[in-house]
């Protein structure tokens, strides 16, 4: 929580036309021509923004009982940034962190 307090986030507005889907499910979209921003915004209260986009927001101790009930579901999903999030409870000793990523 206080780093989504105390975090500077910059959006960068891209032209579309040279973006390709790579993956539809999970947004992800790349462009193999360089591409010049049509526009920076600089967000400082990342709270305040999600909040006034009526975005819904949960604070969880960890994300994994989350990514396990997506994984189990019939959702199209993408957890291929779970391999940044803290360890499971009980893997931290082997070092594992989990195998729900798709992608």
């Amino acid at each position: 929580m206080p780093a989504l307090r105390h975090t500077r986030l910059y959006q960068y507005e891209l032209p579309p036309a040279t973006f390709e889907p790579i993956d539809e499910g999970a947004g992800y979209f790349i462009s193999r021509a360089p591409v010049i921003p049509l526009d920076i915004i600089t967000i400082d209260d990342l709270l305040g923004e999600l909040l006034a986009c009526d975005i819904e927001l949960r604070v969880m101790p960890s994300l994994w009982q989350l990514c396990d009930l997506v994984v189990a579901s019939t959702l199209q999903f993408s957890c291929i940034r779970m391999r940044n999030a803290a360890a499971r409870q009980g893997d931290r000793e082997t070092g594992r962190q989990g195998d729900s990523e798709k992608g």
